[in-house]
């Protein structure tokens, strides 16, 4: 569906905003907002566990979690302060809140004024440039002078209306076909762990003898099969040291340090590197050695034990104190690792790590060597790897295919936004049409 422009457009003053309808003006939303974050009040984790309720506690980008008071219950606007997305275009960082609300001091309260459509400011602070207006070095911070200096779009307030009527209906229709592949790639997600669980613990043959394993939550095995501490099925482990780097990837012709987010997906992504330094270029130690699986001994609960298998080597990589690299004798590395994405293994890391801080948990040596895995014989180890890949590879393409539908999608949206707000389509007569056939719908029903 394409939109006309408007018949007439003058210069806005402002880069981003560009040329806008003849009859609009540009304002800051100072004019139009009032700020209101004196109001606000930050509860940390222990004080909200104790007011557990159905109002909504907002940080920098999202409900953090709900509790039993409100700060507001009116129709706000809610903007990110720090740590939001500020430069990523498929992401709001600001949000309608209608009733009751609790923000705590990472994002900004704005109360609107009778002037401005509260949808409307909304969607506008969704496509804003904040190149300007953003200061922190390390962390993004729109502080309250310069965000009420932004400019803005601002029609009459029936035509902010229509197009923020116009909008909420063909973003929702985007963000319901969003919703769709975003459901297909979590089937796709549970079924490849349905074939990663079922492999490596009931193998390829549907028709081979079964025995209890003698663990509840692994049930039966293949008669086959063994079930031992994973430490009889290593060579040895092996780990770096911290070494001073810069964070940026290191060259063909420098050396690197892997990240501890090299495994975070579950496999080995050696870009995952920072460069270091040269002064302690001699300190570096315990390069990545293909057929090796790489493991994060220390990290939040959901990534600490992720591992990622090595490919091929890699000799101006090095692995910090993070992370270990496991060496292997009875077990196969390509069996191994899909052993590591099973919940089995995940449920003995959850159990080695309780206890430990929230924030963020260790692995240690004895315990993870302690954790149990099947043991089949190892050219039924590779037999399995090779199947389950190429099962997998399925799987992956599908949900590749999706990511890049969401992708498109997520750009359709962001464009559609901008163009209506800031003037580059006129969509009044589509505002008007929809609300037509909506009010007909009524009146027939």
């Amino acid at each position: 569906m394409s939109f006309p422009p408007y018949a007439q457009y003058k210069d806005s003053g402002v880069a981003w905003l560009g040329a806008v309808p003849g009859h609009w003006e540009v304002t800051r939303l100072r004019f139009v907002t009032q700020c209101c974050d004196g109001q606000r009040i930050p509860l940390n984790g222990e004080q909200r566990a104790d007011r557990i309720g159905d109002v909504p506690y907002w940080g920098a980008n999202a409900i953090m979690d709900y509790i039993d008071q409100a700060l507001f219950d009116e129709d706000l606007v809610l903007l990110g302060e720090d740590g939001a997305p500020f430069f990523d275009r498929s992401k709001p960082v600001a949000f309608f809140s209608q009733g009751p609300v609790w923000p705590n001091n990472h994002i900004h309260v704005l109360r609107h004024s009778k002037s401005i459509n509260p949808k409307f400011l909304t969607y506008c602070l969704n496509v804003t440039d904040y190149a300007d207006f953003i200061d922190g070095s390390t962390r993004d911070k729109l502080t309250q002078g310069r965000m009420n200096n932004i400019p803005l779009p601002f029609p009459a307030i029936a035509e902010q209306e229509a197009i923020a009527g116009f909008l909420d209906r063909e973003v929702g229709k985007i963000d319901g076909l969003v919703a769709e592949q975003e459901r297909l790639i979590a089937l796709l997600k549970e079924k490849r762990q349905a074939v990663i669980s079922h492999a490596v613990t009931k193998g390829l043959n549907a028709s081979a003898p079964l025995k209890d394993s003698g663990i509840e939550w692994l049930g039966q095995i293949p008669e086959h099969w063994e079930v031992k501490p994973l430490k009889y099925g290593i060579s040895f482990i092996e780990s770096g040291v911290s070494v001073n780097a810069i964070d940026v990837p290191a060259s063909d012709d420098e050396i690197g340090v892997l990240k501890t987010s090299a495994v975070y997906t579950g496999r080995f992504r050696p870009e995952e590197n920072k460069a270091v330094i040269a002064e302690e270029r001699d300190r570096a130690s315990c390069p990545v050695k293909a057929g090796c699986l790489i493991v994060s001994r220390m990290n939040t609960s959901d990534l600490v034990g992720a591992t990622g298998l090595v490919i091929e080597d890699a000799p101006n990589l090095f692995l910090p104190d993070r992370l270990w690299q496991v060496h292997f004798s009875e077990l196969e590395p390509a069996f191994t690792h899909l052993w590591t994405q099973s919940p089995f293994y995940r449920s003995q890391v959850q159990v080695a790590c309780a206890g430990t801080s929230s924030s963020m948990q260790n692995l240690s040596l004895d315990e993870f060597k302690s954790f149990l895995c099947p043991f089949p014989p190892t050219d039924e180890q590779a037999q399995i790897a090779v199947r389950v890949v190429e099962v997998m590879s399925g799987y992956e393409k599908l949900m590749t295919e999706a990511q890049s539908a969401i992708t498109l999608l997520q750009e359709r949206r962001a464009a559609l936004i901008s163009a209506a707000v800031t003037g580059k389509i006129d969509v009044r007569a589509a505002a008007a049409s929809a609300t037509s056939g909506t009010t007909a719908e009524m009146e027939t029903a």
